[in-house]
């Protein structure tokens, strides 16, 4: 029964933080948005200008960020439950490597390109 509140109270946080937290770069960047007029905007009442900035940059941004996270917390977790060992990091299996090797190929690719 502990555990099980424990969970739920960890849950709660971290939903609230993840909100606040959304509510705040909502209205981070140049272009300052208030509370009423994110709240317009999604209801379609914002100006032409106001529904670029919110749902073509900070939106998208906001969600891909949440995915990412997910993604790297499940790869994590798959992770050390594969090798059994709660402990390992992308060094063990040579991720990093791999992915030192891909990050060179596509700057010389980009490069070749630029020239």
């Amino acid at each position: 029964m502990q555990n099980k509140r424990r969970f739920y109270g960890w849950l709660l946080g971290l939903s609230l933080t993840l909100i606040i937290l959304t509510i705040a770069n909502l209205n981070t960047g140049t272009m300052r948005l208030q509370p009423t007029a994110i709240f317009a905007i999604l209801t379609g009442h914002g100006t032409y200008t106001q529904n670029l900035v919110l749902l073509n940059f900070r939106l998208p941004r906001i969600v891909l960020a949440i995915i990412v996270g997910w993604a790297l917390a499940l790869s994590g977790s798959v992770l050390q439950t594969t090798t059994q060992n709660s402990l390992a990091d992308p060094s063990l299996l040579g991720i990093n490597t791999g992915a030192g090797l891909a990050r060179g190929h596509v700057i010389d690719v980009i490069g070749r390109r630029h020239e």
